[in-house]
């Protein structure tokens, strides 16, 4: 497994390096989502490679159906979608659960403009 980081804080990288089956990929300036993606997947190995976001919104047991799709079914790319009309992602996330990503996703925007735009 994993992680890249862009100038994430502390206590993520604690927590990473706690756990020797990582491998930390980390870089200073914050470059966006698709530059994370983009590094993560250049310098991943194995023969499938996964990527979620921090907050694993599709659970870990998605993850044994994206490799069937893959290896059994022969997929070349298999791409969740939350917002798909046939997804139930939005209607089997618990009330808390709503809240705390609604409350992270606005932590998370507010950290990011203050740093970036020193709001």
């Amino acid at each position: 497994m994993m992680v890249v980081l862009d100038n994430t804080n502390s206590v993520i990288n604690s927590f990473i390096k706690c756990d020797p089956d990582l491998k930390l990929l980390f870089y200073k300036l914050n470059q966006g989502k698709g530059f994370a993606v983009k590094a993560g997947m250049l310098q991943a190995k194995g023969d499938f490679k996964i990527f979620t976001d921090a907050d694993i919104p599709y659970g870990f047991s998605k993850i044994d159906e994206v490799i069937y799709y893959l290896d059994f079914k022969e997929f070349d790319v298999c791409i969740g979608n939350r917002n798909s009309k046939k997804s139930d992602y939005f209607v089997k996330m618990s009330v808390p659960r709503k809240l705390s990503s609604k409350i992270f996703t606005f932590l998370y925007k507010e950290e990011y403009l203050v740093k970036q735009f020193k709001i």
